[in-house]
């Protein structure tokens, strides 16, 4: 992929400072015109490009999820303060703590009062760690929905979720009408050309996934979330993700739909904080918005983590900068992502 010189030696730094680890490694970086990739590791066909490798980009699902609230809203099918009750099949029963519903801004923000799991998940995935949401269906989710306690009133207090973004994405799937991937192709990734980022793997994507491993090498299998899609199911490149973020940036391919186009920078707002542990971080739809380094620079991000493989992306605003970093290794990559931000930050010219 076409780069510049302060691009190349960002990523190359990065994958420098990952160290040896088993697996494959892939840090891009783009400004949203030039890009530049650097990898370690075996990739799994020797003409395959480290960008068009499959990864399984586990939570970073949720900004996608996210983002098709943001277009529900625009398309008027739904309002950010919608109780989730309005938008899951007949019969569902969601818990109350207080006189406050649980909403669609609730779920999207972590602030639902939802614990991480739903109830007795925890367990099941501590006897079936190669794949641990299997058996946990959306008519699953829902009953576990209706038999949980909420821990805090709704929008008392950020507590991540998996439960509560596995929710939105069936609520936002009900209202459609489809499935949870069917409204992820046709409302973001086939109008912005990511051909890629999707739960089931074809066979041409299947020879082009990396294979996951722990952290000592030994193999992992994927992961087969049904009932959770919507907080960590898919699956992507980082060819497909420098596409996404460009879009975050307002590069937008020609004719795509403007109810997604509107969508995108209303995600970016700050929606509410993110508590005691993490002060500094605010929270948008989907989003985490954290300042980083000495010079407190913001970066907007999210990351990913499934049995095999860890992923993140971001960008910082004021740079006009973004990052991905891939890795089919349960190593963390958040620091090398955040990294390239900085040294990205620290050789930019400033914006007009």
């Amino acid at each position: 992929m076409v780069g510049d010189v302060r691009l190349e030696q960002a990523v190359r730094d990065a994958v420098e400072r990952a160290g040896r680890r088993p697996g494959l490694l892939v840090a891009g970086a783009t400004d949203g015109t030039e890009t530049a990739v650097a990898a370690a590791g075996p990739v799994p066909r020797p003409e395959c490009p480290p960008e068009r490798v499959v990864f399984e980009i586990g939570s970073v699902t949720k900004v996608f999820t996210a983002l098709l609230l943001a277009i529900a809203v625009q398309r008027g099918e739904a309002r950010l303060d919608d109780p989730v009750s309005e938008h899951l099949p007949d019969g569902s029963r969601v818990p109350r703590r207080g006189d406050a519903e649980i909403t669609l801004l609730h779920l999207a923000t972590h602030t639902s009062g939802l614990p991480r799991l739903p109830p007795g998940l925890l367990w099941h995935a501590l006897r079936h760690r190669d794949d641990p949401y299997a058996a946990l269906t959306p008519a699953g989710v829902l009953a576990a929905l209706g038999s949980t306690r909420p821990r805090r009133a709704p929008g008392d207090r950020f507590r991540y979720s998996n439960f509560g973004a596995g929710v939105l994405g069936l609520a936002l799937a009900q209202t459609a009408g489809v499935d949870y991937e069917t409204l992820v192709r046709d409302r973001i990734t086939r109008p912005l050309g990511m051909t890629d980022t999707v739960i089931t793997l074809d066979s041409a994507q299947s020879s082009r996934l990396a294979p996951g491993t722990r952290r000592g090498g030994r193999q992992a299998g994927l992961w087969t979330i049904p009932g959770l899609a919507g907080a960590g199911a898919l699956r992507s490149t980082v060819a497909d993700l420098f596409t996404f973020l460009r879009a975050q940036l307002g590069l937008l391919p020609p004719h795509v739909p403007a109810e997604l186009a509107a969508a995108i920078p209303t995600t970016h707002a700050e929606r509410s904080r993110g508590g005691r542990l993490t002060p500094a971080m605010r929270v948008g739809l989907g989003w985490m918005l954290l300042p980083i380094g000495r010079g407190k620079l913001d970066m907007v991000w999210h990351n990913g983590g499934t049995g095999g493989y860890r992923s993140f992306v971001g960008w910082t605003p004021a740079t006009h900068a973004a990052a991905v970093v891939l890795s089919s290794n349960t190593r963390g990559v958040d620091q090398l992502g955040s990294r390239v931000l900085l040294d990205l930050a620290a050789t930019a010219e400033p914006l007009p």
